[in-house]
């Protein structure tokens, strides 16, 4: 009788050791949500919502969206939107003056060439280059400097994809630290009709990658004045400007969604560059706190 008992009993505690460890396993199950279950939660009505990149491994333009789905986007075309800038180089020289120095000299003696955010020589500007416009259409975005040396350098507003072995770096340039040239870069802003220029920064350091968002007031701003690449939100009709990056960590090529809802930057605080999602809301700046990393390798940019 108490063996049959001692049984009964060994085989029901069995039972509930093996029931719990199944409830255990479940429960750990459910609770590694998918990247894209994490990301409906994080940007909540804003599923819809996707960020333009070029894919570091093909050099195609993809899309992820805000659940986390990557798709190919058919490539742009080579036409420029605004082809008004093929005869703009005298105009550029006189605009782009950072340089004590080159404020003494005649800049329109200077050579005016492209570069792009990492110092790679792109050649000389030409018609089919044109700067970042404003959602109105009626101003440019232009991230340029003389560097007193005789050369007005102008920064693309893409990031360059060339393979390294390809690149012609200039000297004195840096994109994550101070350095003679790159610190002669400043962005401007440029009334279409030539009526207005507006002088966005004053710094000793680089600053390009300028990208509207769709009201047209501010502007997402690559910078390095602060011994590391970060981005900063600018308003565009003052000097207000604040950091929306701060951690030690190389934070590049700023772009705003395609409905303009969030933002994202490609960041090494992982310990790769990846894409990471940021919530913005510019009338509530001090709640941009929040970011969903993709864990997708590449460069965020704005929609072709």
């Amino acid at each position: 009788m108490c063996l049959r008992l001692k049984s009964l009993l060994l085989t029901l505690v069995v039972s509930i050791f093996l029931c719990s460890c199944g409830n255990s396993q479940k429960s750990n199950e459910n609770s590694e949500t998918s990247p894209s279950d994490r990301a409906t939660e994080f940007f909540g009505g804003y599923t819809s919502d996707a960020i333009a990149f070029i894919d570091d491994t093909s050099n195609q333009i993809m899309q992820i969206s805000s659940n986390g789905e990557v798709s190919k986007l058919l490539s742009p075309s080579n036409e420029s939107k605004n082809p008004i800038w093929g005869n703009q180089t005298s105009r550029l020289k006189g605009i782009c003056i950072t340089s004590e120095r080159s404020s003494d000299q005649n800049v329109q003696e200077n050579e005016i060439v492209l570069v792009s955010p990492d110092g790679n020589l792109l050649g000389s500007l030409n018609e089919n280059w044109e700067p970042e416009i404003s959602p109105s259409g009626m101003w440019a975005a232009v991230a340029c400097g003389n560097d007193g040396d005789g050369t007005t350098l102008v920064v693309s507003d893409v990031d360059d994809l060339s393979e390294t072995g390809d690149r012609n770096l200039i000297d004195d340039w840096s994109r994550e630290s101070s350095a003679k040239k790159s610190d002669v870069i400043e962005i401007f802003l440029i009334k279409l009709d030539g009526s207005r220029l507006h002088r966005l920064t004053y710094n000793d350091a680089g600053d390009w990658l300028p990208r509207w968002d769709s009201s047209g007031e501010w502007l997402l701003v690559e910078s390095n004045r602060n011994a590391q690449s970060d981005i900063f939100l600018h308003l565009t009709n003052a000097l207000s400007f604040t950091r929306l990056t701060s951690k030690e960590f190389q934070d590049k090529s700023p772009a705003w969604s395609i409905e303009k809802n969030f933002i994202a930057y490609q960041s090494d605080e992982s310990g790769y560059p990846e894409i990471v999602f940021r919530n913005l809301d510019v009338e509530n700046i001090e709640k941009f706190s929040e970011k969903f990393s993709t864990g997708q390798k590449g460069i965020p940019i704005p929609q072709p």
